[in-house]
């Protein structure tokens, strides 16, 4: 897990450094997708990658016990990385959307980590408390229109949600 830990910690502070740079100097499309995709190689490199999908109603997995070949983990692993971040930078166009959408992920996915996770998993189920009290903490003064999250805080919330998923 402490590999697991620094590779969240070290890709949620690279999209938010570089987040904060594609605020400050408007990146075009290219090498904003250049960053998302760096920061799916770091979380691959933290062992953070989608070997297999478990079926969430029924036990087993979907695609066998070995997992999905190694040719497919890592470009859906990308794409899932690519598209969460993708999708927070967007809903980030309305005060409040992408913070409340962000912190009610978090409630299901520690929610899912505690009552149905076999066998449950305390340990990891800290971490999406720990983004649920970041997004509500900056709730109410974003959904005020006072401050807003920018590409810094979409790449960060993407990342972490899409990590926080896989995990």
């Amino acid at each position: 897990e402490s590999r697991r830990l620094a590779a969240l910690l070290a890709g949620g502070v690279f999209c938010a450094v570089a987040g904060l740079l594609d605020d400050r100097f408007r990146f075009p499309s290219l090498p904003q997708y250049a960053i998302q995709f760096v920061a799916a190689l770091i979380a691959m490199a933290g062992l953070i990658f989608i070997k297999h999908v478990n079926n969430p109603f029924a036990p087993g997995l979907f695609f066998g016990p070995q997992g999905f070949p190694w040719w497919i983990v890592g470009p859906l692993t990308i794409f899932w990385f690519m598209g969460m971040m993708n999708t927070v930078n967007f809903l980030d166009g309305l005060s409040g959307l992408a913070t409340g959408v962000a912190a009610l992920l978090s409630v299901i996915l520690a929610a899912h980590m505690l009552w149905r996770a076999d066998p449950p998993q305390a340990s990891v189920a800290v971490l999406p408390v720990a983004l649920l009290g970041a997004a509500l903490g900056f709730l109410p003064a974003n959904f005020r229109g006072r401050i807003f999250m920018g590409s810094s805080g979409s790449y960060f919330l993407g990342f972490a949600l899409a990590a926080l998923g896989i995990i």
